[in-house]
């Protein structure tokens, strides 16, 4: 019999958080991370394009942040949000990402690869039982 996950869990540099998520809200987040990873591949087209061209123009993306907010009753309103600047790296397979978790008067926050988070969310999409 399958067991029944609690919620979301993330590592957060060496810290493993578990949020009360439901499998909708991590479809969302991952759709999201999606965009992000689109951008870093729109990014990546337009350098090859001035490189070929000879010319080097510098795009600026704004920081992307995506949050996602659940009411999940017994625990109350829980937040994460996750922050990323593509400007600063050329791949989202290198990029950074500050993750915020907050509930109450907490807040957890630390920085991990976007590729991990986008594992770690999308492997609990995957196989979430409910």
């Amino acid at each position: 019999m399958p067991t029944m996950k609690r919620g979301m869990e993330i590592q957060v540099g060496e810290t493993a958080v578990t949020i009360p998520f439901s499998k909708t809200a991590g479809m969302r987040i991952v759709a999201k991370l999606e965009e992000v990873y689109r951008l870093f591949e729109d990014l990546e087209i337009e350098r090859l394009e001035d490189s070929d061209s000879g010319f080097t123009v510098e795009s600026f993306i704004p920081i992307m942040a995506i949050r996602e907010e659940v009411d999940s009753g017994k625990y109350g309103t829980v937040e994460l949000e996750i922050t990323c600047n593509p400007n600063q790296k050329s791949s989202p397979v290198n990029a950074k990402a500050m993750v915020n978790v907050r509930y109450g008067g907490m807040v957890l926050s630390g920085e991990t690869s976007l590729e991990n988070i986008r594992a770690d969310i999308s492997a609990y999409t995957n196989d979430a039982v409910f």
